[in-house]
């Protein structure tokens, strides 16, 4: 075990293991108020056999701080992997603050390649990241793979903002954020509360409402076309299409409550049908009451509704068979759950052209 009661520095060339033992006392801890940890390689927490609660591997916070709320200042980078796990029949590992008085601060990991919380069958708890669930507090957490994927099949809980970040674009194998059966996440923050923003995919393995942001919202985006993803049975409020990730402002479109933002911008092609007869007035405009607009090229499941907005004759003389341009928007869309969508666009200038549509008597 490494303590301290003031700032802490901890530095590797190569990888750290922490293991916790497999009897009460024998955790493997690495705690203070402040903490700049950096390993070179590879690290990993693995929690020790038998349920002594002591037993545990962690990282971070000032363990057995009285004064309440405690503050976490705990930044932590890894060249390689990290991985967190219990151990079978056993305790589990953690990173932020082990509980018992409130939590302040933030804690932010950064790994080189991937980034995994794994579950174990039959542990009596489970490796975690952030806070134990009945603690309170503004804690923030942030989670960053640059090189790899993130997986989380076990909870991750902030009193502030959390941010679950897989940079990696432009390979299909990389960037992507994976929730497991056994992932929790959740913010107690307000706002843009909780975010996860995938470079690559975003898969949720479960059914139920693993993302929790009871105080504000949560948003999850990725740069991967929508057909590549797994929602679960996540229910949202909105999607919106032509969105990239910022850190400093989240989200400021249209859509309201919890919702899925991809980079990809779908394009809809418009078509019209119907005819158009009307008396000579010396102008080239027509009416729109006997046209009908549709589109091809929707993504997702989703239902694009477009509309005629205005028509025009070729020419304001009599006669028949006359072309007809047709001026076609975008009235609105909604995914297969009935769910607003934002960010289509038509193909083109979105005027369709109609020949031998129209007469002019």
């Amino acid at each position: 075990s490494i303590r301290s009661d003031g700032t802490q520095t901890v530095t590797t060339t190569g990888g750290m293991v922490l293991r916790g033992g497999s009897q009460s006392g024998r955790a493997a801890v690495i705690v203070a108020p402040v903490q700049r940890i950096t390993v070179g390689d590879s690290l990993t927490l693995e929690g020790g056999g038998g349920s002594a609660s002591d037993a545990r591997a962690l990282i971070g916070g000032p363990q057995g701080q009285s004064t309440d709320p405690a503050v976490v200042d705990l930044q932590i980078t890894v060249g390689k992997d990290l991985v967190m796990r219990a151990s079978s029949g056993g305790v589990g590992a953690r990173i932020g603050h082990e509980g018992g008085v409130t939590a302040n601060g933030s804690v932010r990991t950064e790994v080189a390649g991937n980034l995994s919380l794994e579950h174990a069958s039959g542990a009596f708890e489970q490796a975690r990241i952030g806070l134990p669930e009945a603690t309170g507090g503004n804690l923030a957490l942030k989670l960053i793979a640059t090189g790899g994927n993130i997986t989380l099949d076990g909870p991750v809980r902030g009193g502030g903002d959390v941010r679950v970040v897989a940079e990696k674009t432009g390979d299909p194998g990389l960037g992507k954020v994976t929730i497991g059966g056994s992932g929790e996440l959740g913010s107690a923050g307000s706002g843009d509360a909780l975010v996860v923003a995938a470079g690559g995919r975003f898969a949720y393995a479960g059914g139920g409402q693993a993302l929790q942001a009871p105080n504000g919202r949560w948003l999850v985006y990725s740069r991967a076309h929508p057909v590549y993803h797994d929602r679960g049975g996540l229910a949202y409020g909105f999607k919106h299409y032509g969105q990239t990730y910022d850190p400093v402002n989240p989200y400021n479109g249209a859509g309201t409550g919890n919702g899925f933002l991809y980079s990809v911008t779908p394009e809809i092609t418009p078509s019209v049908s119907g005819t158009v007869t009307r008396v000579y007035d010396g102008t080239v405009v027509a009416s729109t009451s006997g046209l009908t607009a549709s589109s091809t090229g929707a993504i997702d499941s989703d239902v694009v509704d477009v509309s005629v907005v205005s028509a025009g004759f070729a020419d304001k003389n009599r006669g028949a068979r006359k072309t007809i341009a047709a001026a076609v928007s975008i009235a609105g869309a909604v995914s297969d759950t009935g769910r607003p969508v934002y960010g289509y666009r038509l193909s083109g200038s979105g005027t369709v052209s109609m020949p031998e549509a129209g007469e002019i008597t």
